[in-house]
């Protein structure tokens, strides 16, 4: 989603979404709906088994994992993670993933949200530069090293990030214009976030994002 505000532009969607949800029995039968393909893989360290879902184009569209090893778990916990680019669907490709799982497994019931990354992208001007982000007592920040106009070498922040790697509230401050590759004329990684910059006038080459990442959404108010 892109808009306007005090003559400038952004962009404002979720780029990462994680939650859970509880199955009707530890072991349950997946429907592959018409016009995808479900591939089962080996899980992680935390769930036994996990599934791969792709749309008909090929793309993937949902990782599941479920059946966990520890205990203290619910056994019929699952996790849904929804793809990159469906989030860049206006929100459809969210709605999409529910349906989705509703209609692969009979009987399943949603839980909680587990995370979710809110991002705004803009044209980074002289005046942004600097940020500030209230009550963080940690950060961290890179940099690379660029020539001037009158020869010197000098370094150049890329990324700024905000709170421990332990805080469910993290704030990054990153410009995603370099990140995609884009500086040096590469393909971007992500051509629908570079889309959507192309359709808000963005200069793609100059775009830096803010990105919030919240953790333990279930337990936030």
């Amino acid at each position: 989603m892109y808009f306007n505000y005090q003559l400038d532009t952004y962009c404002l969607n979720c780029d990462w979404l994680q939650y859970s949800v509880l199955l009707p029995n530890k072991e349950p039968e997946l429907v592959c709906p018409d016009g995808y393909r479900i591939e089962i893989c080996q899980g992680n360290n935390i769930f036994e088994h996990r599934a791969v879902i792709y749309d008909g184009r090929g793309c993937k569209f949902i990782t599941m994992l479920w059946a966990p090893y520890s205990s203290v778990l619910n056994e019929l916990l699952a996790t849904i993670q929804v793809a990159n680019e469906y989030l860049y669907m206006s929100g459809e490709g969210i709605k999409w993933s529910w349906q989705f799982v509703q209609d692969m497994i009979d009987g399943v019931t949603f839980n909680a949200i587990g995370r979710v990354d809110i991002c705004i992208d803009f044209d980074c001007s002289a005046e942004r530069w600097h940020y500030y982000a209230e009550r963080k007592t940690e950060g961290s920040a890179w940099w690379h090293e660029v020539e001037s106009a009158d020869g010197f070498k000098k370094r150049r922040l890329h990324c700024l990030s905000f709170g421990s790697k332990s805080s469910e509230i993290k704030v990054k401050i990153y410009y995603k214009s370099r990140e995609q590759g884009l500086l040096g004329g590469a393909e971007p990684d992500k051509p629908w976030i570079v889309n959507e910059w192309k359709a808000a006038g963005l200069d793609i080459k100059n775009v830096w994002r803010m990105e919030f990442s919240l953790a333990g959404c279930g337990q936030l108010t």
